[in-house]
């Protein structure tokens, strides 16, 4: 048997190849994160609003570099330039009238070191650690009483 055309540039011998499937729908295209709107707020289930904060920058270089320097994390989270502090400040007249104390909000933080500590160092963004922040504390504010 012999070939009266030549084969296609790149096409090797044997009978030809089916088409995949999953090859031929091509995925969506991804949204950069830097273009998505940031939230601007988090929703609590009595209705109020959890304001979001624009970074601290200078809190947070200052954090860092008192955590880089040995000091224990619960201390890093007592002292006055602590974020969580400056946080506390700016939320606690939403929070303590629907019964979320101090206490509840340190514990909060405390089970978000490692993103708080992501941001610290870069890797993440501010509005993401914030995001989940309050996001972990709207599901831990005391549900109101329906009668």
């Amino acid at each position: 048997m012999s070939r009266t055309q030549p084969r296609p540039p790149g096409r090797k011998g044997g009978p030809p190849r089916k088409a995949d499937p999953l090859k031929l729908v091509e995925p969506p295209a991804a949204t950069p994160v830097d273009r998505l709107a940031p939230v601007e707020f988090v929703e609590l289930p009595d209705g109020q609003k959890l304001a979001l904060p624009d970074e601290p920058v200078e809190l947070g270089e200052g954090l860092r570099d008192v955590l880089l320097a040995g000091l224990d994390w619960s201390e890093g989270f007592k002292d006055d330039i602590s974020v969580v502090v400056w946080l506390w400040n700016l939320w606690q007249p939403t929070l303590e009238p629907i019964g979320f104390g101090r206490d509840e909000f340190m514990a909060a933080v405390v089970e978000t070191k490692r993103e708080l500590w992501l941001w610290l160092i870069g890797d993440r963004l501010w509005n993401q650690y914030v995001t989940g922040l309050a996001g972990r504390i709207s599901r831990r504010v005391p549900r109101p009483v329906t009668q």
